[in-house]
């Protein structure tokens, strides 16, 4: 994916908006070197039950959406792709919910480059895995 000219993704014209809310996972668009959401497709708010306006006025980061026992390793995980050591990867973790919950998704995590090979966006891609994990865990 790349991107035009524009202070972040949300501002090129050919990004993919409607695309994006179409879709059946949550996706986040996030800045790769502040880490705070510039943008949140409907799934996702149904997900975590927070709107773009609220994560924006909050100033919240996606990790500050990051159950704090999961941070870490997604700390570890982050830095190796900032680094260029790795392209994505794939994390099951606890996000907190406006609610006070936590949900488990699958999260997929992607930085996208521009052609300097500078971060540009990280695309975050989550998947709910709550049933899967509470089945796992009465096993």
């Amino acid at each position: 994916m790349t991107f035009v000219t524009g202070s972040s993704p949300e501002d090129d014209p050919q990004f993919p908006e409607p695309f994006l809310n179409g879709m059946g996972v949550g996706v986040i668009i996030a800045d790769p070197y502040s880490q705070r959401i510039t943008f949140l497709n409907k799934r996702c708010t149904a997900l975590l039950g927070y709107t773009l306006d609220e994560v924006s006025a909050g100033h919240l980061s996606f990790v500050d959406l990051i159950h704090p026992d999961d941070r870490d390793v997604t700390a570890a995980e982050f830095e190796r792709l900032m680094r260029g050591d790795i392209y994505q990867y794939v994390l099951d973790k606890r996000h907190l919910c406006k609610s006070g919950d936590h949900v488990w998704l699958q999260s997929s995590i992607t930085l996208v480059r521009d052609e300097a090979d500078q971060p540009r966006a990280c695309v975050i891609a989550m998947v709910e895995i709550s049933e899967h994990r509470i089945l796992e865990q009465q096993l």
